[in-house]
């Protein structure tokens, strides 16, 4: 019980660190919305004890009285009960925010690995899922939990004072509900851990569904992708099932609670009444408040679970906000007078299988070198290495003369222009996907970009040309389109280091030959590293190194 309360309390306060000094507002907020709107059965029940106790009023003096309080009241109401609500609600907002905020700046943050080891549906499951039940908390699920039970010791009080006896019974009652709510919030909440872990398996599914319709139409894979979701959702469904039945038990219960705490009222009340122990005035004043002590202790046996239940989602985005992010820089070996760009002694796998063993490469300034092997010999972890994707297991690597230890990754990514085997390109238009290369670039300058890369005669033949949209990933025009926009963009970032992964390899021969003429020319002011298969792509190359041999062959 101990560890569970611990629990529950580390997460509540890693909830609240959202509010980032906004708790006392926010809080008040609550409080305040609490007492607000409790007063008017707190008002409702004195005006009936007074007058079942007092008679009749016997001046006109004293209506004048009780209908003056009722409009101060109301006047007061009007002016707090706004305020409270505006306190909370900007808080609660800005709480909200915050959970996106943090959320969005790590990613930015993780290193390249994380996102080769993590699907894509697990991190949309954390964005759509886990971040808003976490923002339930602030905007629902805990002012709901407060109000109740905030709204329970504000009624008790003036209960007590009408007739302790009769309000301890009633409270016992009304303690065994919360107890019995209180254990079946436990239950609820491993099975909705439960429910989320299989919502991120039907999130992965449909990610690989809409990421690979042609492959599926072709493989004719609809079938068994639709029985893996199936298999999914019929858990997903058993286990919601499961948590209604609950539910349904738990309403049942609390309404027959409910029921037993009226009787009980009646019959002692009646006793009490008959034996001159209270008066009907106290009585009728007791139950006014009981029907709505009753009805927030239910409430508070609802909201506590779905609030206690919320939080496992706090654990998934914390999880994810502790992953180890990308540092400045790397602190790795240096090279005593380094050459422009030098890898020395450099061994890295994944896995703890090495792709590359005791690499040496120098490249010097305005060269163009060209990396040829077979598929898995490391061309392409030689790329990642030099752009501080990863790190080496051990050795050293030095780029633009300096060692990278001695340079911010963000120094370090500014001095390559980067053209993946695969061009990514956003869903926004053609000019966007271009000036990605230099968010300051002008119009102007993207268009001679793209007219560098051969890209600007099938540009303008678009139907809205430079203001076409792309679609998802590229997908309303053609791989070798798609690959000239992105060598456009790594021209318009006239960085001094060009890095070609496979950047031909989408090509027809005609466009091919286009992009070996642009290259060439861009490249003699540049220091090239262009990784490749064909022969005809690395003609003008200066050096060819051989991944498999690990030397030169011109």
């Amino acid at each position: 019980m101990g560890a569970i309360m611990n629990d529950f309390i580390k997460e509540f306060k890693n909830t609240m660190v959202f509010l980032k000094g906004n708790y006392f507002a926010y809080f008040m907020g609550i409080i305040g919305m609490a007492v607000c709107l409790a007063s008017s059965s707190l008002l409702e029940s004195y005006l009936l004890k007074r007058l079942l106790d007092g008679g009749a009023p016997s001046s006109i003096m004293t209506i004048v009285k009780i209908i003056i309080l009722v409009v101060v009241y109301m006047l007061i109401m009007l002016l707090l009960l706004p305020v409270f609500t505006f306190m909370f609600n900007g808080r609660a907002k800005y709480g909200h925010n915050n959970v996106n905020k943090a959320i969005y700046q790590k990613f930015g943050k993780l290193p390249v690995d994380y996102y080769e080891k993590n699907h894509s549906g697990k991190i949309l499951s954390l964005i759509f899922n886990d971040t808003w039940m976490v923002a339930t908390i602030f905007m629902r699920h805990f002012k709901r939990t407060i109000t109740a039970f905030s709204t329970i010791f504000i009624y008790l009080v003036p209960m007590m004072i009408y007739d302790y006896r009769i309000t301890l019974i009633i409270l016992v009652l009304n303690i065994l509900t919360l107890l019995v709510n209180t254990q079946a919030a436990k239950m609820l909440r491993i099975t909705t851990k439960d429910i989320q872990k299989e919502m991120g398996s039907m999130t992965v599914i449909i990610s690989n569904i809409i990421g690979g319709m042609s492959v599926i139409k072709m493989y004719q894979l609809s079938k068994k992708l639709r029985d893996e979701f199936m298999q999914s959702n019929s858990t997903v469904a058993e286990l919601n099932k499961h948590n209604n039945n609950l539910s349904a038990k738990l309403s049942a219960y609390n309404f027959f609670i409910s029921m037993l705490n009226t009787i009980v009222f009646f019959l002692l009340g009646s006793i009490m009444v008959k034996h001159n122990l209270t008066t009907y005035g106290n009585i009728l004043a007791i139950y006014s408040l009981q029907t709505v002590l009753d009805h927030n202790f239910r409430e508070f046996g609802e909201y506590f679970p779905l609030f206690y239940n919320c939080l496992a989602s706090t654990v998934r985005v914390y999880d994810f906000l502790e992953e180890k992010e990308e540092p400045i820089r790397y602190d790795i070996e240096k090279i005593n007078n380094p050459e422009y760009i030098e890898f020395k002694n450099v061994n890295f796998g994944y896995n703890d299988t090495l792709v590359i063993k005791d690499f040496n490469l120098q490249v010097q300034k305005g060269q163009t070198i060209a990396l040829i092997g077979e598929s898995g010999s490391g061309k392409s972890s030689v790329a990642k290495l030099l752009l501080g994707f990863y790190i080496p297991h051990s050795g050293s690597i030095s780029v633009a003369g300096k060692n990278m230890s001695d340079m911010t990754l963000a120094e370090l990514r500014d001095m390559i222009a980067y053209v993946p085997q695969e061009a990514t390109l956003f869903n926004t238009t053609i000019m966007e996907n271009i000036r990605y290369g230099r968010i300051s670039a002008s119009d102007d300058e993207i268009i001679e970009a793209a007219k560098a890369a051969n890209a600007h005669d099938f540009i303008i033949e678009q139907e809205y040309g430079y203001n076409t949209i792309t679609g998802e990933k590229g997908i309303r025009l053609s791989g070798g389109q798609c690959q000239r926009i992105a060598i456009a963009r790594a021209i318009l970032k006239n960085a001094p280091i060009l890095l070609l992964d496979e950047a031909t390899s989408a090509l027809d021969n005609e466009s091919e030959s286009l992009i070996k003429e642009t290259l060439e020319k861009y490249g003699k002011t540049r220091t090239t590293i262009m990784i490749a298969h064909r022969m005809t792509s690395i003609e003008h190359a200066d050096r060819i190194f051989n991944m498999n041999t690990l030397s030169f062959e011109r």
